[in-house]
């Protein structure tokens, strides 16, 4: 009686253990991955959902590692969604001069990245282009460390999942958060060439960042992150070695004062009270939010300061929530 009991026991185990890996390699499986649509330096797919990685043993070494993606029927955009990005950070000045991820072969121009940007998507419009498209980590100092995986969609023309033309980026929450391209909160190790100061500037790239607009919605509230001082700096010297005792080290700057300087625009914008707020620079985000009937945010750099002291400027990591008509 007791070996019958020990063989059922051994079958219900057995059985149990191939029930799991069925389903652990069920394509329904959210954790599940085909190892066929992995592709690394040289690769080529025509899938609608690929995956980009650093595996290969050259990925990081000084040159091109590109993937081709051949256009599938009805496709309008590519959304990259970056599973881990890992490159070099920019210089002093914003710029991405050691290594960088760009897509070739499409009609306009798209940022360059660098830096620290998991969990980071990116939107390219593909509608009047025939491909294939190159999606390429360019290296030009060797960066053993660097290491990326990134999941290349390719989206139909038809799809709810299309974002509005020129939108680089696209929240359809009705709620969350926006970071730009390498924000984080530690120092970068950058030197300035004329201060010799260290920290970067936030990546030089103008782009278009989109919130979807839902049915019974019509503003946009916006907030700076809390319990981070750098949630928003655009401009200003912000290394500790420049504050001047007395003086606040964060300020905040909007319309005509940010002329000379990089800049968001969120039109329509109103701080709490009735002031218009549609051109918002410095480095702190107006108190205690930005409400617009806008959807959409745009990143302005100009590569060049009105001063030459623009040094540890991190970008900006934003809240935003909808509010109802």
């Amino acid at each position: 009686m007791v070996r019958v009991m020990v063989a059922v026991i051994v079958v219900i185990l057995v059985v149990m253990c191939l029930l799991h890996t069925v389903s652990s390699q069920s394509p329904y499986n959210s954790t599940y991955r085909d190892p066929k649509l992995e592709k690394t330096c040289g690769g080529t797919s025509s899938a609608r959902t690929s995956y980009f990685t650093s595996s290969s043993t050259t990925a990081t070494n000084v040159g091109s590692c590109s993937l081709s993606i051949s256009k599938s029927n009805n496709v309008c955009q590519l959304r990259l969604e970056m599973k881990k990005a890992e490159l070099s950070e920019p210089d002093a000045e914003g710029a991405c001069n050691d290594q960088y991820l760009e897509i070739q072969g499409t009609t306009g121009s798209h940022p360059r990245i660098c830096g620290l940007n998991t969990g980071q998507h990116y939107y390219v419009d593909v509608s009047r282009d025939a491909g294939p498209f190159l999606v390429t980590v360019e290296t030009i100092v060797a960066n053993s460390a660097s290491s990326w995986n990134i999941q290349v969609q390719q989206i139909s023309c038809g799809s709810t999942d299309l974002a509005p033309t020129g939108c680089t980026q696209y929240y359809k929450s009705p709620s969350g958060q926006v970071k730009s391209f390498n924000y984080h909160t530690l120092a970068s190790s950058r030197t300035h060439p004329s201060t010799g100061l260290t920290g970067t500037r936030h990546l030089q790239e103008t782009y278009r960042i989109c919130v979807r607009q839902q049915s019974g919605y019509c503003n946009v509230k916006w907030t700076a992150a809390q319990g981070e001082d750098y949630a928003f700096t655009l401009t200003d010297n912000l290394n500790p070695d420049n504050q001047i005792p007395g003086f606040p080290m964060f300020n905040s700057a909007v319309n005509e004062d940010c002329m000379f300087t990089d800049y968001l625009i969120i039109a329509e914008g109103t701080t709490s009270g009735t002031d218009s707020v549609n051109i918002i620079c410095g480095s702190k985000f107006p108190d205690p939010y930005v409400r617009s009937k806008n959807f959409e945010v745009t990143v302005i750099t100009n590569k060049v300061e009105l001063t030459d002291d623009d040094i540890d400027n991190r970008g900006f990591h934003l809240n935003y929530v909808l509010e109802p008509c």
